[in-house]
């Protein structure tokens, strides 16, 4: 039984978009790339949902899902650079990190199974961010923080890096 959200959406966007008598070009095109982005996912979630019962997919199947991501990923890419134009910007979402871990998932996906591995390390990766954000942010003028958090959190992640190249050189 599938608890994917990506055909309820489509259907609701689309029942309020045929309606849509827009005229604009832009706001077409806007539309036809959010329809575009969530056929995308629907696609995504029938992939998962159509091969569930394996620890390893097929490779054309990997394939396909691979190939659907970097769609999905170029459509959020264009939607994020329409709103982000407008004037004044609308700031409605961004590529995030968990744009960047669904593409590790799909490439992933080669070795071994989305469904049999994901654990929402996005949200894990967020928890830490906030955490080194409220670690920066006391005693640091607000123009500094980003600063100081990104030349922390490269740090620990060169730590981090290095550290497993070296265990894995010992092995």
């Amino acid at each position: 039984m599938s608890r994917a959200l990506g055909k309820p959406l489509l259907d609701v966007f689309c029942m309020f978009v045929d309606r849509d008598d827009d005229t604009d070009a832009g706001v077409i095109m806007m539309h036809t790339q959010i329809k575009l982005l969530l056929k995308k996912s629907v696609h995504l979630e029938t992939i998962i949902d159509d091969n569930r019962s394996y620890y390893r997919w097929p490779d054309p199947v990997c394939r396909e899902f691979l190939e659907t991501v970097f769609e999905y990923l170029a459509l959020q890419t264009a939607l994020n650079t329409y709103f982000v134009t407008l004037r004044p910007a609308i700031a409605l979402f961004h590529v995030t990190i968990k744009s960047h871990m669904l593409l590790h998932c799909a490439i992933y996906s080669f070795g071994i199974s989305p469904s049999m591995v994901w654990n929402y390390m996005g949200e894990d990766f967020m928890g830490r961010i906030k955490s080194l954000v409220l670690q920066n942010t006391a005693g640091t003028a607000w123009l500094k923080v980003n600063e100081k958090l990104v030349d922390q959190y490269c740090r620990g992640m060169n730590s981090f890096l290095v550290d497993d190249t070296f265990d894995t050189f010992r092995s």
